[in-house]
């Protein structure tokens, strides 16, 4: 099975409100869409083993995401299937920022907080990139962003 026929199988199963993979499909901002993947594929904030990260490079890496998020969102805003796709990685993105900036990482109880702060950046990612990669047809050249799409995109984790 392709990485392409994945991830439509997974998008089919996860639902963003009021966004259709057809709907999606027919955007006219693909090449911005496309772009911004590349760039995602720079970002090894999305996954690297934890145990080699450091706390404020995530938050650097997650910061420069958020920004290029909000950036693609104001190209696309009047597109609004894609619209509430990218606000989805917004509001993840912001959440979770906000979150590890308030752990403390010298204490385990604050890197399991970062650790699962993480988590869930990257659960919630790979969900919109599914549904994006999905509905435009994108592959990512990176085997590991593909990776994060197939293995985190219907992963839940606790909180």
């Amino acid at each position: 099975m392709s990485f392409l026929e994945l991830v439509g199988l997974v998008a089919s199963f996860l639902s963003i409100t009021g966004v259709t993979l057809k709907g999606l499909a027919k955007t006219p901002f693909k090449n911005e869409v496309t772009g911004y993947i590349a760039d995602l594929e720079t970002r090894a904030v999305l996954w690297a083993e934890f145990d080699l990260e450091v706390k404020q490079a995530v938050i650097s890496s997650m910061e420069d995401i958020l920004a290029n998020s909000r950036k693609l969102l104001s190209t696309c805003s009047s597109d609004p299937e894609l619209k509430k796709v990218i606000q989805t990685i917004v509001k993840a993105t912001k959440t979770e920022v906000s979150n590890i900036y308030s752990y403390d990482d010298r204490t385990r109880e604050g890197q399991y907080k970062i650790f699962m702060s993480l988590q869930k950046f990257r659960t919630e990612m790979a969900k919109a990139l599914s549904t994006l990669c999905a509905a435009l047809g994108i592959e990512p050249s990176k085997t590991e962003l593909k990776s994060l799409i197939i293995n985190m995109a219907t992963v839940r984790p606790r909180t």
